[in-house]
């Protein structure tokens, strides 16, 4: 399923989700420095410092910031009970061996969820189309896609592109910017969020390509490498953004 939204910088980033979710994002970092204060003055015991400072507990952290919005509540939802399943047989001892038994619960639940959407079925007429893979043109000069289930191969036709969003949860498709021409009107971010999910993009061979994300067992990687000679500078494409359990290969058309 695939839900379009698209609007301008300034409408995005001033929506009330997105203020809390910065508040979150504010508060998790005035969290993890404390954290790291405690324990190098030997507040907090190094055994606790693993666990609260551990990917596990960053999955819980975004999974949580997920939740501020309707959209993103179910990848939400995923991510904690990820997060939480490998989590806890750090917290307690368990009478049998139950590493070999997370993933198989993790696949359940994530099962149970699927079934419950299915009865929660969008009232838009054209949900078919947005459920199953399609290749659409799109000349939009802001990018601001989510895919959950689902997705899509976009042909971006922007004249002057200025990046945007892109998320996925267990879904993707393809981003073909071949004929796209990037902005000058300043930098141009296209955040990048994978949960389970992966993507191909495409990019004209003379961009810019700065990659700034963090993964957890996933990853971002740049196919089809030229020479600098080849680039130019002036057209950058900053990605930004985060993986778990997939990733987006950036390729050269």
């Amino acid at each position: 399923m695939k839900t379009c939204e698209h609007h301008g910088h300034s409408n995005r980033f001033n929506r009330p989700g997105n203020k809390i979710r910065s508040i979150l994002v504010g508060i998790a970092l005035l969290v993890v420095g404390g954290i790291i204060v405690g324990n190098k003055l030997g507040y907090v015991a190094d055994s606790l410092f693993n666990i609260l400072i551990s990917w596990q507990s960053l999955l819980i952290t975004l999974g949580i910031m997920n939740l501020t919005s309707r959209k993103s509540f179910i990848p939400g939802i995923i991510l904690i009970i990820v997060g939480g399943a490998f989590l806890l047989p750090e917290i307690f001892t368990f009478g049998v061996d139950v590493s070999n038994l997370i993933l198989p619960a993790i696949l359940i639940i994530i099962g149970l969820i699927v079934i419950v959407k299915a009865f929660f079925k969008p009232k838009h007429d054209d949900f078919e189309k947005h459920f199953s893979e399609k290749e659409i043109d799109f000349s939009e000069d802001v990018l601001n896609e989510k895919y959950v289930f689902g997705g899509t191969n976009l042909h971006i036709k922007s004249q002057n592109f200025k990046g945007g969003k892109l998320e996925a949860t267990f879904g993707g498709g393809k981003i073909d910017l071949s004929q796209a021409v990037l902005s000058t009107e300043g930098k141009n971010y296209l955040d990048v969020n994978l949960v389970f999910g992966g993507f191909e993009i495409i990019v004209p061979r003379d961009w810019n390509i700065v990659i700034q994300t963090s993964s957890i067992l996933g990853g971002f990687n740049i196919k089809n490498g030229i020479s600098s000679e080849s680039i130019d500078f002036s057209k950058e494409l900053i990605i930004r953004g985060n993986a778990v359990f997939g990733g987006a290969e950036i390729k050269r058309a």
